[in-house]
């Protein structure tokens, strides 16, 4: 159906606002093999900004690369200034900048429960999909499922934890892995090998040199999400403590001799202060840090990593992180259902902006080729 349309209606970009499951990646393959431009939307986390990526492996554009004094005036504030990181997070964190909402992205609870009803029985009752009627019917509680999360770890999970509070004592030496949200596009489409994350939880504990201890620190959004047994698993391997989600993750970070990650954003923070950091997945920032290739080497790999006391000058990271600041553009896409923020009038305009210069971007850059 996919191929079919697009071989009658013949466009010459197809835009992506994100890349969930597989029929999307599906549809990226098409357009590649009909020589159809993809533009799919990616948010470059920390740096606060967002760019238009040939697919759905955060791969940056053609024109990656350059930059001006603007891009390092932004790379030198964000390198400089723990205030603009928060500011940052903040910025995504919160439901923001209410007062130019174009449209208002939902109805009432009773009205989304009835269409939610109406629509999984009229048009979606013969089509395949991931989620149950129960899932989509709990999309409109989630608020309240909030709650019920944060009662349920407190409660019922904290006790598989061995680090709750700031005044644990902390092993010498540790390797900090920061578990991620699951599942979660950013490991299911980009690193599929690691969805499940124990694989690399125990290539990292069987390689580790033997006076480390293995902490998890879990995400803050997976409280009260996670199986109970997956915890108890984990309390049975050796060398491995679990940390709870609600101490600070900088603090750990920076005390830390590796951080290890599958395609956490806590990355760019590591290149920032000089943390030696291991990615297992590939990104937009990947290039900037060390990756997992080989089980055979790791050890050897691991070891180097805890040891390693070289990293990039200053002027270096203003450079690298420009020039990411120069492929990416002033919008932010996600569900409006959270982010108000979306639907506001400057992100609207921001974004259809972004789209025309990109593809003008494209456009001059195969003229040149």
């Amino acid at each position: 159906i996919y191929k079919e349309f697009l071989v009658q209606t013949r466009p010459d970009f197809v835009i992506f606002p994100d890349i969930e499951v597989v029929n999307g990646a599906l549809l990226v393959n098409i357009c590649k093999e009909l020589e159809i431009q993809v533009m799919v939307s990616v948010f470059t986390r920390s740096l606060g900004r967002s760019f238009f990526s040939p697919d759905y492996r955060e791969t940056k554009p053609p024109y990656f690369g350059e930059f001006n004094e603007e891009n390092i005036r932004d790379a030198e504030l964000f390198l400089n200034s723990a205030g603009y990181k928060s500011l940052i997070r903040n910025q995504i964190a919160a439901s923001i900048g209410k007062q130019n909402i174009s449209i208002k992205p939902y109805a009432p609870l009773s009205k989304r429960i009835l269409l939610t009803i109406k629509n999984y029985f009229k048009y979606e009752k013969n089509g395949i999909f991931d989620t149950s009627l129960y899932i989509r019917m709990r999309t409109n509680f989630e608020r309240y499922f909030d709650v019920w999360r944060e009662w349920y770890f407190n409660n019922y999970q904290i006790k598989f934890f061995d680090i709750i509070d700031d005044g644990a004592k902390l092993p010498a030496n540790y390797i900090l892995f920061l578990l991620q949200v699951t599942p979660e596009s950013s490991i299911n489409t980009y690193e599929p090998y690691f969805i499940e994350q124990e694989r690399a939880i125990d290539l990292i504990r069987l390689n580790m040199p033997s006076n480390c201890v293995l902490l998890l620190k879990e995400h803050p959004q997976m409280r009260g999400m996670r199986a109970n047994v997956w915890y108890k698993k984990m309390n049975l391997k050796a060398g491995v403590k679990l940390v709870s989600s609600r101490l600070d993750t900088d603090f750990f970070v920076k005390r830390s001799s590796l951080v290890a990650t599958i395609t956490g954003s806590t990355v760019i923070e590591c290149y920032c202060y000089d943390k030696p950091v291991i990615s297992f997945g590939g990104n937009f920032f990947s290039h900037l840090v060390d990756r997992y290739e080989s089980y055979k080497d790791f050890k050897i790999k691991l070891n180097q990593l805890i040891e390693k006391n070289n990293f990039d000058t200053y002027e270096t990271k203003v450079v690298n992180i420009a020039k990411i600041y120069n492929i990416s553009y002033d919008f932010f896409i996600e569900e409006p259902f959270v982010f108000e923020k979306v639907m506001t009038k400057e992100n609207i305009e921001s974004y259809l902006y972004a789209i025309m210069d990109h593809i003008d971007k494209i456009l001059n850059n195969h003229k040149i080729k």
